[in-house]
């Protein structure tokens, strides 16, 4: 058990004015027994209004609007949280859908090979938590971690055929290769310390239990990590989206920050 403090900010900064600005976000930490939220800051410019929501996979959402003439934008999130990955998720409301391939993370012939020639031996493992984790120890001898190669609609098809990637693709093509071997897997988005921008990861369901996996670092997924949203794929989980009207062209700077409390 740890308690983090974390941040979440986007700058948006529109080269004119614009006007009729929607958003919506998944960046505040999901409330569930591995995460207790201690204190919640919410802080939007310009707003005319914002509120709390809630997306089909309980994902917690903020979404608001601001009318008038703008030519900058920012939300900003931060609190404390307490985190202990010692208390399982067992829910299994979703699992039919979890199963389901999606655009995003359908194998295509260059995976299916690799699962037939390079990755026979999952066959010989039962338990399907220790089939993900076979799977990303293969992932780890087999990926590079590489930016500016791919882009938010790369699938898992493309990048097993490359082989490289960012933690997007790394967590499609790993849920592509659990689901094709028959286990429930989803898409994380969400943050951890050390990093400075947002993160994703798996998580794979065995034996009554959620367990999570971040196959970019080789890791098991542990306190240090904390949850925003959860999906199919990363369509579900997109962190930021909007419209907005007004001809210009808009650049952004996102920060995340985790620290640990204790």
């Amino acid at each position: 058990m740890h308690q983090l403090t974390f941040l979440y900010r986007q700058d948006i900064y529109f080269q004119e004015s614009v006007t009729n600005h929607q958003f919506t976000y998944r960046c505040i930490p999901k409330r569930e027994p591995r995460q207790e939220i201690l204190d919640l800051h919410v802080n939007v410019f310009p707003c005319d209004f914002w509120a709390f929501g809630q997306d089909g996979f309980l994902n917690r959402t903020i979404y608001g609007r601001r009318s008038r003439e703008h030519e900058r934008f920012y939300l900003e999130v931060s609190g404390t949280i307490q985190t202990d990955w010692q208390m399982y998720d067992t829910d299994d409301r979703y699992n039919p859908l979890l199963l389901m391939q999606t655009s995003l993370t359908v194998p295509g012939i260059t995976m299916k090979d690799g699962l037939e020639k390079e990755m026979s031996f999952l066959q010989k493992e039962k338990r399907a938590y220790e089939k993900a984790r076979l799977v990303m120890d293969w992932m780890y001898d087999h990926f590079v971690y590489e930016k500016g190669i791919t882009g938010v609609n790369t699938t898992a098809e493309q990048a097993f055929a490359s082989g490289k990637g960012v933690c997007q693709d790394y967590a499609h093509a790993m849920i592509g290769i659990c689901r094709y071997l028959g286990i429930p897997a989803r898409y994380v988005s969400g943050a951890i310390i050390g990093e400075g921008f947002s993160h994703a990861w798996v998580e794979i369901y065995s034996e009554g239990k959620w367990f999570g996996f971040d196959p970019t670092n080789h890791l098991l997924v542990d306190d240090y990590y904390i949850t925003f949203a959860r999906g199919r794929d990363s369509r579900d989980c997109i962190l930021n989206k909007g419209t907005f009207f007004g001809r210009c062209a808009e650049t952004q700077e996102i920060k995340v920050i985790v620290e640990v409390i204790k």
